[in-house]
């Protein structure tokens, strides 16, 4: 089943625009995603461009891959890179506990997918890239896992070690004891299975105390995607900073990006949408790595850290690039000038902004790679499509219409003593109310507004009502209150898609490896609509 992304209360206008590629938003890209030709003029170009040195990228590349316990695939996928024709399909995203959401592995997923379609159609090595973004500092994003135990109750899981990072590079993030005992806790709370060791041994291998964050994400996403050969990349590596030093001094000295974008938000302005990132003019999209991550700001006299208030001039800073870190407007240019890009697979939030970065790749000679959007999906298991059944409720209601979906089984279940007069009330409010506001209108039209306001918290406080007498409900252990409440922390958790809580390794430990294998058989690189996956 598919369900069309503007059926989905969530995502910008932005973004469901461009996966219809509207007009209104192709100006922005470098091409249209969805046809074969934008792929074979851009490969062309993309190989043609001259970027940072092949070999010293690949030095590092196997160097780090190594360190990660490097797949035979990806050995290959290397040695394909060597090769001045062959192309990258690039990724990324933050080092999440364990993968994080599975948009993670999704994202990565959909890379494979695509650089495995365009090396056939195409004729050339195209090889998939993961963009490790280790230098992101926000602890909170990364240090939680969306968890579903034997109830099919969710929970986020949370790491809290004994000293919380403080501004942090997640490179530098050291676990400590509290990993253990966080993996301890999903064991117990593991349902037995033929895959319940494979998987938790495999994370207690990898996340443990002394390793980063980062390592521990790299070596365990390498074995989880080892079938595909997947290339990782630590951006936090400072010979690979070395590399990219041309693109540093080039934002240090001209503000390239800064000056792109600050014309590129106003022209997104005028065709009413928004900007994602935020652009200052006297900031260059660059941070400081001292103590912390920190901004720098031009002056009459130089560049500031924002934090210590160290003065630099450009040539000083250009001059250390190991001390220099890309901040999201810049990491996809420093990616590009490492690597062969041909594609990017972004999700929603990234393609609002990737709309903002034309002209910036364009300031440093290089070209845009198509944006791709990575594979949507919510998995569904047989126990909630058994619980669906009960309810008379479909998964594209329970997706599109959650409000309406919760409000009709809630009406099902409570008893009709409380349902009746909650009906009742919003029945009356239906037929009365739009009366009452024309009376209103007529006496002072400045009270119409208040009068509105009045009526949609009438409305919210019977619906909140209506919850709470639900969750009395579910307290009783009302098996059907329960069943619903399963369906809703198995496709809604916290009030989201699946893929943007939930982690993937409670349906590892159910289904084991080849439920990976089925993901990246769904894959349809020309869906763009939110597919539903029966499992």
């Amino acid at each position: 089943m598919d369900i069309p992304i503007d059926a989905l209360p969530f995502g910008s206008r932005l973004t469901k625009d461009y996966l219809r590629f509207d007009e209104q938003v192709a100006g922005f890209f470098n091409g249209d995603y969805r046809r074969s030709i934008t792929y074979q003029a851009a490969a062309t170009v993309a190989a043609g461009t001259p970027r940072a040195d092949r070999r010293a990228l690949l030095e590092r590349l196997y160097h780090q891959n190594e360190s990660f316990g490097m797949a035979q695939a990806t050995k290959r996928h290397l040695e394909q890179l060597a090769d001045p024709q062959c192309l990258a399909v690039v990724t990324g995203q933050q080092v999440g506990l364990l993968t994080g959401p599975l948009y993670t592995i999704y994202k990565a997923l959909t890379t494979c997918r695509l650089a495995e379609s365009l090396a056939g159609e195409l004729q050339r090595p195209v090889v998939p890239v993961f963009y490790l973004a280790t230098e992101d500092h926000d602890f909170d994003e990364v240090s939680w896992l969306g968890w579903r135990n034997q109830k099919y109750e969710f929970e986020k899981k949370i790491y809290t070690p004994a000293l919380m990072p403080q501004r942090t590079p997640m490179s530098g993030v050291v676990l400590d004891a509290a990993i253990v005992d966080l993996l301890q806790q999903l064991n117990d709370e593991s349902e037995a299975s033929p895959f319940k060791a494979q998987f938790l041994n495999l994370a207690g291998e990898c996340y443990r105390p002394s390793v980063t964050l980062a390592h521990a994400f790299a070596r365990f996403f390498t074995t989880l995607l080892a079938d595909w050969g997947v290339v990782l990349l630590d951006a936090a590596d400072a010979q690979l900073k070395e590399l990219a030093q041309p693109i540093f001094q080039q934002e240090l000295t001209e503000g390239t990006s800064v000056s792109a974008m600050l014309r590129t938000n106003r022209e997104l302005a005028d065709r009413g949408y928004h900007s994602q990132l935020a652009v200052h003019p006297q900031r260059p999209h660059l941070f400081i790595l001292t103590q912390g991550r920190h901004s720098l700001e031009q002056t009459d006299t130089g560049l500031r850290d924002m934090h210590s208030g160290a003065r630099f001039t450009a040539e000083q800073l250009a001059r250390e690039p190991a001390r220099l870190s890309p901040k999201a407007a810049l990491r996809p240019i420093v990616q590009d000038w490492l690597l062969p890009t041909i594609a990017y697979v972004a999700g929603p939030g990234e393609i609002a902004y990737w709309a903002q970065l034309k002209r910036v790749y364009a300031g440093f000679h290089l070209p845009m790679p198509i944006v791709v959007p990575r594979a949507s999906m919510t998995l569904v298991e047989a126990k909630i499509r058994r619980h669906l059944e009960k309810f008379s409720v479909s998964v594209d209601k329970v997706l599109t219409q959650p409000t309406a979906s919760r409000q009709k089984v809630e009406q099902q279940l409570l008893p009709q003593q409380l349902t009746e007069p909650l009906r009742a009330v919003q029945q009356l409010m239906k037929e009365t109310w739009p009366q009452l506001l024309q009376s209103v209108s007529s006496l002072d039209p400045t009270l119409v507004s208040p009068a509105q306001k009045t009526a949609d918290q009438i409305a919210g406080a019977v619906e909140q009502l209506q919850a709470k007498l639900f969750r009395a409900l579910q307290q009783k252990e009302n098996a059907m209150a329960d069943a619903w409440r399963v369906i809703l922390d198995s496709l809604m958790p916290a009030n989201e898609l699946q893929e943007r809580q939930l982690n993937v390794l409670p349906f590892l430990i159910k289904y084991g490896p080849a439920l990976l294998t089925t993901l990246y058989e769904q894959i349809d690189l020309q869906r763009t609509d939110h597919h539903v996956v029966n499992i």
